[in-house]
């Protein structure tokens, strides 16, 4: 990845304006991961041959020599948590391209270590700093001068700051769909969002424009909940459950209460081209789909605790054998080998359908990894939303995908925020017509503060939709996962 972004300060595509922005992203990516990693030979490498820093009222010049060896020595006496921007960088460029600068505002959040080597209590400060940038000789950006400021943080001032990376994504003027799932089909640039309440499938065409692609209950449709394109087989699979006690239904069914299934449809068509289910009828909560590269078909039951496969020749789902049960198992996604991962209670499974090989992912223990709403995988991370911590998390795997190197904020306590649920990676071309990648995701499901709930401990039976202008239209946001933010 840091490769990638090395050739990104020299993109030769777009206007000069376009190459010096990439450049200064990539910049700003690159010294991310100097801090990340300690490497204070990589940090050094963005500097001019000197640069003029203001802070806490003075100012001073120093070496770029002098500054790597000050690093050097500076970054073992702490452990990086957190270096995340809390707003996308503000970058001015000179017309010619021959200067610039970045402003940027960061939650950094470190543990010092101790002379034994163990880490002591985290400190958490939010730092604003503008940064003025120029080119060498081959045209990479290098920092000339900083000038910036601090405050410190509580650990609960930290915990509840915003960090505001999201975008518009679109907005569906249907309150009471209260939506669950998101996918995306790459070759129609068409988002498609599920409808609990509503029993639908809601459609965002490229042009922004929004239609029904499945109509309430069409194909005895229940509560659609987690989907997942798999576009060169042109089918969109679709979880659908009638779990009326908790995720209530304008039109209920009691008659089969506590039953889901699988469905497949044709992108195209929207014809019904397949069923799946359970072999018996009992008690069962389907939740989230995967469909590996291989064409391999993955659904969670959150309900049974089970991870099952769709076995196309039967038309019925056939549970995975765990080394360990895991409790309400939720979202699902796959990397690109086809190895599984699974959010649950306590955290993340990682289950290889081929070896056989299971394992919880492995992560710092200070690291918060359970309860993950949806899973989404890109370039070697996972994407999540955590809705009972308000925030979307992207998560750095190791090589083997085994354990979590580090994780980024992506956007924390958003004001739309209501019940964020899940997302979908869209990877298009952004605007200086380089490869962009986005991750897509709902940001105000409803699914509580959409009822009112009578009567809790009598299920579902008295619950009822508040008034519509009490309702909030769906909104969806994205966030960039490349840097080139909008």
């Amino acid at each position: 990845m840091i490769y990638s972004l090395l050739v990104a300060l020299g993109l030769s595509a777009g206007s000069v304006q376009d190459q010096a922005r990439l450049g200064l992203l990539a910049s700003n990516e690159i010294q991310r991961h100097a801090h990340m990693t300690g490497d204070a030979k990589l940090f050094a490498s963005m500097l001019g041959d000197s640069m003029l820093s203001v802070d806490r009222g003075q100012f001073s010049r120093s070496s770029r020599a002098a500054i790597e060896q000050r690093f050097a020595a500076y970054f073992p006496t702490l452990r990086y948590r957190s270096w995340d921007d809390m707003r996308p960088p503000d970058i001015q460029i000179a017309a010619d391209g021959s200067l610039a600068t970045m402003t940027v505002q960061k939650l950094v959040v470190v543990e010092p270590v101790t002379a034994d080597g163990t880490p002591a209590d985290p400190q958490h400060t939010q730092f604003a700093w503008q940064a003025s940038y120029a080119p060498d000789a081959d045209g990479r950006w290098q920092v000339q001068s900083t000038a910036g400021s601090r405050q410190e943080l509580s650990a609960e001032e930290a915990a509840a700051a915003a960090i505001a990376m999201s975008s518009e994504y679109a907005v569906i003027a249907e309150p009471e769909l209260v939506p669950e799932g998101v996918a995306h089909d790459s070759l129609t640039d068409t988002i498609f969002v599920s409808s609990t309440y509503g029993r639908k499938i809601v459609a965002v065409d490229a042009d922004g424009s929004v239609r029904d692609f499945k109509s309430e209950a069409e194909d005895g449709l229940w509560s659609a909940l987690g989907m997942e394109v798999d576009a060169s087989a042109r089918a969109l699979w679709v979880v659908s459950g009638n779990l009326h006690e908790v995720l209530p239904m304008r039109i209920p069914e009691p008659e089969t209460h506590w039953r889901s299934e699988l469905l497949r449809f044709d992108l195209d068509s929207g014809r019904l081209a397949g069923r799946f289910g359970h072999a018996d009828t009992e008690r069962s909560g389907l939740n989230d789909v995967t469909v590996t590269d291989a064409g391999e078909v993955y659904v969670t039951d959150s309900v049974r605790g089970q991870v099952l496969q769709v076995d196309t020749q039967s038309q019925q789902l056939r549970a995975i054998a765990l080394d360990e049960s895991i409790v309400f198992p939720n979202g699902i996604t796959h990397d690109d080998r086809g190895v599984l991962y699974v959010s649950h209670r306590q955290g993340v499974r990682m289950i290889d359908p081929v070896s056989g090989r299971q394992s919880e992912l492995q992560r710092p223990d200070w690291m918060v990894i359970e309860g993950f709403d949806g899973l989404a995988w890109h370039a070697g991370t996972l994407i999540g939303n955590q809705p009972h911590r308000q925030r979307i998390l992207e998560l750095t795997l190791s090589d083997d995908g085994a354990s979590v190197l580090s994780q980024r904020i992506l956007e924390a306590n958003h004001p739309a925020f209501d019940q964020p649920s899940t997302g979908e990676v869209v990877v298009d071309t952004g605007p200086a017509g380089n490869p962009r990648a986005r991750f897509v995701y709902l940001a105000n499901a409803q699914m509580r503060s959409a009822f009112e709930w009578q009567n809790a401990e009598r299920g579902a039976a008295e619950t009822t939709l508040r008034p519509r202008e009490e309702l909030e239209d769906v909104l969806l946001l994205s966030v960039d996962l490349t840097g080139s933010y909008k």
